[in-house]
Formats: C-alpha cells, structure tokens, sequence
C-alpha cells in the first residue's frame, strides 16, 4: 500500500505563531512567519495593548467586526464565506445549506484516518485559500474518496493537497467503483488545484465469481482527482500522482443472454472517466504514473 507522512510544517497554530521561538529553524519567529500573516494578533492595527477590544475574541482571524459574523471572511466580491481552521470543519459543508461558501483558513493535516466527508448535492463554493490539505487515507470501496457523494455543480478551488488514499475493495458487492483523492464522482468546476496524490485501489474477492446482468454498463472509475467527472470544467491542475489498480478480471462473469453485460476500467492520472460530451478539461498538468 501507498504511505505519505502526514505533518504540518512551519509555525500555523495560534500557539506556534505566539510563543516567541523559530519553530521551524528558517529564521523567522512569529508574526515574521507568512503562515501566521493572517492571524488576527499579526494584523496591522490588532488592539495588543487592549486585547479586550478584540470583537470576535473567539476567531483568530479577526478582531473588528465588519458585515461578515465572526468565524466568517469577507471576500473580494463582498460575499461571507465560513472559515474551515479545523480537519472536522469540513463537515459543515452540508451542516448549514447546501448552498453555502466556505474557505480553507490554515493547512489541514489529517495525519492516517478512515475519514470521508459527505457532500451529496452540495452546490455551493470551496475556496481552499491556497492551502494544503495532508493525509493518508484508509478507506473501504466501491467508491472511496475524501468527498463523499457527488456536488450538484459546486465549485472548488485554490487548494493545495498532498494525499495518499488506500482504498480497500475487498468486501464489496458492487461491480460498480468511483474512486478519486477528492471525489469519487464530480459534477461542478474544480479549477487551481495543485499538489500530489497517490491513489491505491484494490479488489481481492472469493472463488465465486459474480454474474453481471445483460445490458448493462459496468463502470470502475478511478483518478488522482476524480474517479468520474459528470458534467462541469476541470482547469488550471498541477498534479503529480500514482495511480495504481488490482482488479482480478476472474472474479466476474458474463450472462450468456444477449445484449451482452459490459465492463469498463478506466483509469487516469487526474480524471478517470469523463461522461459528458460538454465536459471542459483544460489546462491541466499532470506527471502521474498509471498502472
């Protein structure tokens, strides 16, 4: 199986960015960091001789209320978009509306998880703010991804991520298998994305092999992104991946009775299987080895 050591680096906690030391040997200390640029305390005009006229003591990413609530940014189209500081935060994607706009405030290292994140329908904005989510994943299949379920045209972008998903296909039921380091199925715009991911996948079943229905198509998507892109636009990707797949072609069988069943692998370094003629890939670079 794949392994990627999960660990932030440089001084991106509010306690690493205060107490006064050079956590990461770069010769900076503190404020004099740019991963703590955006903490309230390293803000010009933060009240330090008056903390108590912090308004949104509780957010360190902001002390004077504007029209956003605290916990929230105000962004340069004027919209609030909801602050994710914490890996669990991205659970609220779906907690408020499916229509809501969030953006990533600090790196978010997941460390070695079995995490997944459902966003069936969500079909609001991600912004990640440029920053970096880490982790190794170990997850059970068909469809493993960080992202569980497909967006209902959401938009993602401006992140960074550096992800290894293991995805264990061994006790499935299902011919069917939608596998990505973010999405198992996409339906939206997912544009600036750069980083690495490594995606495993494996099946291992019995003796018995299982019958596939006629007339039917089969799909086993798999991506260093996005196992299968159902409608939208992939832009500005900087990818480097391994992609790697076992699945034992003896476990299956084909009905006798015509039309015949069909089974498709496809397999990619960023997208594994586009499924709509009006889908926009573009300007997408990926060194990833396939196998």
């Amino acid at each position: 199986l794949f392994c990627m050591n999960g660990g932030a680096t440089g001084e991106n906690t509010v306690e690493l960015c205060k107490d006064g030391l050079d956590n990461d040997g770069d010769g900076k200390a503190d404020c004099e960091e740019a991963e703590c640029s955006e903490y309230d305390f390293c803000l010009p005009g933060y009240p330090k001789d008056e903390p108590s006229k912090d308004e949104c003591p509780k957010d360190p990413y902001k002390f004077k209320r504007d029209q956003c609530e605290c916990g929230a940014t105000l962004m340069e189209n004027g919209e609030c978009y909801t602050n994710i500081v914490e890996p669990d935060d991205l659970a609220d994607l779906m907690k408020y509306s499916k229509n809501g706009a969030f953006i990533i405030k600090r790196d978010l290292d997941f460390g070695t998880t079995d995490k997944q994140f459902n966003i069936e329908g969500f079909n609001g904005t991600f912004d990640g703010g440029n920053h970096r989510i880490t982790g190794v994943f170990y997850q059970k299949g068909p469809n493993c991804s960080l992202f569980a379920g497909s967006p209902d045209h959401a938009v993602f972008k401006n992140l960074d991520i550096a992800i290894t998903l293991n995805c264990d296909n061994t006790d499935t039921t299902s011919p069917d298998a939608h596998v990505g380091a973010l999405f198992g199925t996409f339906n939206g715009v997912l544009q600036h994305i750069t980083g690495s991911s490594k995606v495993y996948v494996e099946e291992n079943y019995s003796a018995t092999a299982m019958t596939l229905e006629s007339d039917h198509n089969y799909i086993k998507a798999v991506g260093g992104l996005i196992g299968s892109l159902a409608e939208g636009e992939v832009s500005d990707i900087t990818l480097n991946g391994n992609v790697s797949v076992y699945y034992p072609l003896n476990h299956y069988k084909f009905s006798t009775s015509t039309p015949y069943a069909r089974l498709f692998y496809e397999v990619g370094g960023v997208v594994g299987r586009s499924e709509s003629d009006i889908t926009l890939i573009k300007d997408v670079w990926a060194n990833a080895f396939v196998t």
